[in-house]
């Protein structure tokens, strides 16, 4: 039962592998007794819909709400499959990532002083804070809320 409800189609598979696969699952769930087989139509199209690939699950809803039956259904699939192969062979193919900002071997000299400068002002800041704040202890009286 839950290879039949987690059944997803493949990267690499066609919408008839999968579509047979789904069945032959459908089908030993019946043998078994965990499917009505008065349900076929209903089940196979909900998992049918949901295992597909995000492109052809999102351009077939339409049909999906449309369609009562299940055979109607995969047509429909079919045809959206069939219309679509530039943009699926496409979708599969992995994409590699390049920064958008080529790398510089050398930094520039003057970026290098400034930010020098910056950290330590920074440091000479934090150090002004801390010592600032080890000096000055808080005055504990009826105002500040210490009663005695």
């Amino acid at each position: 039962m839950k290879k039949f409800y987690m059944c997803e189609m493949r990267n690499s598979e066609t919408l008839l592998s999968y579509t047979t696969r789904l069945e032959q699952l459908f089908e030993k769930a019946v043998e078994l007794e965990g499917l009505r087989d008065s349900d076929k139509d209903t089940l196979l199209k909900q998992v049918l819909h949901a295992g597909l690939k995000r492109d052809l699950k999102q351009m077939s809803v339409y049909q999906c709400d449309k369609t009562a039956s299940y055979d109607d259904f995969k047509r429909e699939l079919r045809r959206l499959e069939s219309e679509q192969p530039a943009a699926a062979a496409s979708a599969s193919e992995a994409k590699s990532c390049k920064p958008a900002v080529a790398e510089k071997k050398d930094t520039d000299p003057e970026m290098k002083t400034l930010l020098q400068k910056l950290n330590d002002r920074i440091d000479a800041l934090e150090s002004r804070k801390s010592e600032s704040t080890h000096e000055e202890r808080p005055h504990y009286g009826y105002r500040r809320g210490f009663r005695g």
